[in-house]
């Protein structure tokens, strides 16, 4: 059996393929951007919960470093 090129069987099969591929395509990107987000907002809060820089004479200690520098120093 010989498929014409302009078939209506042809085309319909190079849609669905084109659309399947279109709707793939768009999946990743949005996965790829919601990843890239989380990553953004791991390093955000990683640095606001676990800093441990000095400035001028006292510590900036993170939030969950000051609950444990507290935790040590009230039991």
């Amino acid at each position: 059996m010989i498929i014409l090129d302009d078939s209506v069987g042809l085309v319909a099969v190079q849609v669905v393929v084109a659309g399947a591929l279109v709707v793939g395509a768009a999946d990743l990107f949005v996965v790829s951007v919601v990843l890239g987000l989380l990553e953004t907002l791991r390093g955000i809060l990683r640095s606001l919960l676990f800093s441990s820089s000095s400035s001028s004479s006292s510590a900036q200690l993170g939030f969950l470093n000051w609950v444990d520098f507290h935790r040590g120093h009230v039991q």
